[in-house]
């Protein structure tokens, strides 16, 4: 018995599945297939795989943003710390010449005790001085009559002294320096301390 070619059994078409329904495809330029209803799609497209892909990126980003901000500060402190040496440097040298106005001062008087006019020019230099100074802000440390205190005072010699308390600073040798906060350059001091009992008598 011959079959008829409308009663041979036909192959499957590449486009349908067991069921007979079409599946929807997609050709792309090398030739290979996408399938649209394919798991991996159906996943990209699902809300909670999108919000959490959208998280990551933008975890990513506040990171990113943060490492830059922080690298930025870095950078910026180096910056300013390498001036600050720098003038800290320049400021221990020019705090020397303030030092010999100072000196120049004390010693520019007369036989009788009396000021003259080169002690007021000189006066008048050291005072512009310090004021430049102050302006990079280097100021000088005021220490005379004051407590000692070990973060700004280094004690050159003790003398006995009724008059005040032991402690207190009754002579300057040497100004000290303060760069904004910092100690550029503790004054050199005489501290009063208590009389012994052997002057005392």
């Amino acid at each position: 018995m011959e079959f008829q070619d409308n009663d041979q059994p036909r192959e499957p078409s590449p486009h349908q599945d067991d069921s007979g329904e079409n599946t929807a495809q997609e050709h792309i330029q090398d030739g290979s297939e996408i399938n649209l209803d394919s798991h991996c799609t159906a996943q990209c497209e699902h809300p909670e795989h999108q919000k959490h892909t959208e998280d990551f990126w933008k975890e990513k980003c506040l990171r990113t943003a943060a490492e830059s901000e922080n690298l930025r500060r870095r950078l910026e402190k180096e910056k300013q710390d390498g001036i600050d040496y720098a003038l800290f440097r320049f400021s221990k040298d020019i705090i020397s010449i303030a030092d010999q106005l100072s000196w120049a001062v004390a010693s520019v008087v007369t036989p009788e005790g009396q000021q003259d006019s080169l002690y007021q020019g000189v006066s008048m230099t050291l005072a512009e001085l310090e004021r430049v100074l102050s302006t990079f802000g280097i100021v000088k440390i005021d220490a005379l009559n004051q407590p000692f205190s070990p973060h700004q005072h280094q004690v050159v010699q003790e003398q006995e002294n009724a008059e005040v308390a032991p402690g207190t600073i009754i002579a300057v040798l040497q100004n000290g320096y303060m760069l904004k906060d910092r100690l550029l350059r503790p004054a050199m001091v005489t501290v009063a301390k208590s009389p012994s009992e052997h002057s005392a008598t």
